[in-house]
């Protein structure tokens, strides 16, 4: 949940939270309000089928998904290939700051994945701001890098090049506060 980050943009209306670790999703704000969708699905980019999943078969049924291929796993599955098995973030961030060109290309290629899944998400939203959470913003600029490039190339110049991409390495309690205005919003409501 992204609304425990609205009070870090206290000038933003509109922004877009992406959270990567075991999944990958969204939470779109919008008129500094979340916006949830049919059945609190508005988000669920993970799914969105990107052209480096090719057929590669996902755990929700189809092929392709964004999370096969940037989600933690989904990295990590991607550098354990032939002699090298690289088993959790530990070694994944040992790996980068050795300067390991296999993983820093893994994160470039991650972050690539997920800007052309939020095309769509940016061009329809615009938003002012992008964040980016989880702890394989944390392992250096590559994965921000890549998301960048991706938007850079498939996005107008004029959104692109306006929407602030930025890491937070608060994504923890973002959740919870964002969480916490969600049920207090509800019994409000009620």
């Amino acid at each position: 949940m992204p609304l425990g980050l609205l009070k870090d943009f206290p000038d933003v209306d509109s922004f877009v939270f992406v959270k990567i670790a075991t999944g990958i999703g969204a939470g779109v704000i919008v008129a500094r309000r979340l916006h949830t969708g049919i059945a609190g699905l508005a988000g669920e980019i993970g799914h969105i089928p990107v052209r480096r999943g090719g057929d590669r078969q996902c755990s929700c049924g189809n092929r392709g998904c964004l999370a096969e291929m940037a989600s933690v796993p989904g990295v990590l599955r991607q550098l354990s290939t032939g002699s090298r098995t690289v088993r959790d973030l530990g070694e994944l961030q040992a790996l980068v700051r050795s300067g390991d060109g296999e993983a820093v290309a893994a994160l470039r290629a991650a972050g690539r994945d997920i800007g052309e899944a939020l095309v769509g998400v940016l061009t329809g939203v615009a938003p002012e701001v992008l964040v980016l959470g989880g702890r394989l913003t944390q392992l250096g600029d590559h994965l921000t890098t890549g998301v960048r490039e991706s938007l850079t190339q498939l996005t107008l110049p004029a959104l692109s090049a306006r929407v602030l991409v930025t890491t937070t390495s608060k994504h923890r309690a973002a959740g919870l506060h964002g969480g916490a205005e969600l049920a207090l919003d509800s019994l409000l409501a009620v």
